[in-house]
């Protein structure tokens, strides 16, 4: 998901970057990296992936239109990181669309940097598919030990990131204008509050543990979890590189308010990649698109009555 601030009318956190908000040579490499990034997707594409790639590229346009207000801000879901598991490097050819279309149909994301846009959800779709290919394809991964601890480790990351977002705050309302990050972080360092964020991810790992009985959900999360924190964090970076507010305070906004995001990313894609193992294992790593048992069949049976047909001519 993303998170968005309800009144802002010249930049929407996170993934759609509007116009304004960055220089125009970096939009300049944002267009020419996408139009790379685009042409190696689309490269050896086949008639028979078409389909997947329609549905995916329609529910990802439509799930980020659906925005859920927050307080005085709004979340919508990311989906490249689903994108990602299913599609394999197609996802770019995806994504390219779905922000096309958003930015010139709802002004959602802005033209002159729709390539950064592009980039930005892209390079963690990508990672996405290594990723999840390499961690579900780890054999200690059905041991339930290296589960629990997967799963730990991936709570305390969201829960340490939420911390940091919620602290931020109150020191905020304390009238604590200047904040520099390692205050934060050196105001976190506090042994009541770290044993408070182990427990509470053990106690979450034990309870997520239960939805995973072949390892599905701990691999979505995780690979969900990361590709959150890259999206936000590449925003960020590309703020503080190209941005033309050369600043640290929007970037170091961008990755305090984005911290829920992570979390519903985290245990959304965990619990989609439980169900497509259950209802279709095929979708998960099978990129590119293998063609379906019954029409391997079929070409099996159509080939042995030519050879039978073929047989009774030469007869």
């Amino acid at each position: 998901m993303i998170f968005e601030p309800a009144n802002s009318g010249f930049l929407m956190l996170a993934v759609h970057l509007s116009d304004g908000v960055l220089s125009l040579p970096f939009c300049l490499f944002g267009f020419i990296a996408a139009a790379v990034t685009v042409g190696l997707g689309v490269q050896g594409i086949e008639d028979r992936e078409i389909p997947r790639l329609g549905v995916l590229t329609a529910a990802f346009f439509v799930a980020s239109q659906v925005h859920l207000p927050l307080g005085v801000s709004s979340v919508h879901l990311l989906l490249n990181g689903l994108l990602g598991v299913i599609l394999g490097p197609r996802a770019v050819v995806a994504i390219a669309i779905g922000l096309g279309l958003q930015a010139l149909l709802f002004a959602h994301g802005g033209i002159t940097s729709l390539g950064i846009n592009i980039c930005i959800y892209s390079l963690p779709a990508v990672v996405a598919a290594v990723l999840f290919r390499k961690v579900r394809g780890w054999p200690a991964m059905q041991i339930r030990a290296v589960r629990i601890l997967v799963l730990f480790l991936v709570s305390l990351l969201i829960l340490a990131t939420i911390a940091v977002t919620v602290f931020t705050i109150e020191l905020k309302w304390q009238g604590n204008r200047a904040l520099a990050p390692e205050r934060i972080v050196e105001s976190l360092v506090d042994p009541v509050r770290c044993l408070s964020l182990f427990a509470v991810a053990a106690g979450l790992s034990l309870v997520f543990d239960r939805f995973d009985a072949h390892a599905d959900f701990t691999c979505g999360a995780f690979v969900g979890a990361i590709t959150a924190y890259l999206t936000v964090v590449l925003v960020a970076v590309a703020l503080r590189v190209g941005g033309l507010d050369t600043g640290t305070t929007l970037p170091w906004a961008v990755l305090l308010l984005n911290s829920p995001v992570i979390a519903v990313e985290a245990i959304g894609l965990g619990f989609m990649i439980r169900y497509l193992g259950q209802v279709k294992p095929q979708f998960l790593g099978m990129f590119p698109i293998q063609r379906a048992d019954s029409d391997q069949r079929a070409d099996s049976d159509d080939s042995v009555s030519g050879k039978t047909s073929s047989q009774g001519i030469s007869h």
